[in-house]
């Protein structure tokens, strides 16, 4: 089966960069805001009106939208085509330099995610100990892989991990 493995690049390591930024750029907007928190109405309203420049509301939302692309950014990988083999007692392949086999009993879990807009789904195989490796397959190809496994196979949605019935 094919596969690809995502390495991280400078891109991802910038991603998280822009993130931490952000998040730091957006205090000083908490910090104004809370400070008028325990005032009485009439003082709340000319304090938020004319004591905080609007400076501070622009601030914000530059902030946010550099966390956002931060986190986009962060999600980049540069993807590396390799082989997969498995049978229903051990999954095969070669991670980088290294040649993983892992057999059924120590893996965890296996889940996946369909991406919008991308032929791929990406699989994350999580074994009993903390390794965890990142791959992505096309659809058609996923789904051998996700009958032998079935009973160990989650779907990784928004609003978490969910345990896959049948296929």
């Amino acid at each position: 089966m094919a596969i690809q493995i995502g390495k991280d690049i400078w891109v991802s390591n910038l991603g998280s960069v822009l993130c931490v930024m952000g998040i730091i750029l957006s205090l000083p907007w908490f910090f104004f805001y809370a400070m008028g928190k325990n005032l009485p109405i009439d003082a709340s309203i000319f304090y938020y009106s004319h004591m905080i420049p609007s400076i501070v509301d622009i601030l914000f939302v530059v902030a946010i939208l550099i966390s956002v692309i931060g986190i986009r950014l962060s999600n980049v990988k540069h993807w590396i085509d390799r082989e997969l083999s498995f049978s229903t007692e051990k999954i095969s392949f070669k991670w980088f330099e290294e040649e993983i086999e892992l057999e059924r009993t120590r893996i965890l879990r296996i889940t996946y995610k369909k991406k919008r807009f991308s032929s791929y789904n990406l699989i994350k195989i999580k074994t009993i100990g903390i390794k965890q490796f990142e791959l992505r397959a096309k659809q058609s190809d996923c789904n051998k892989l996700f009958h032998t496994f079935e009973d160990i196979l989650y779907f990784d949605s928004p609003i978490g991990i969910e345990k896959v019935d049948e296929m």
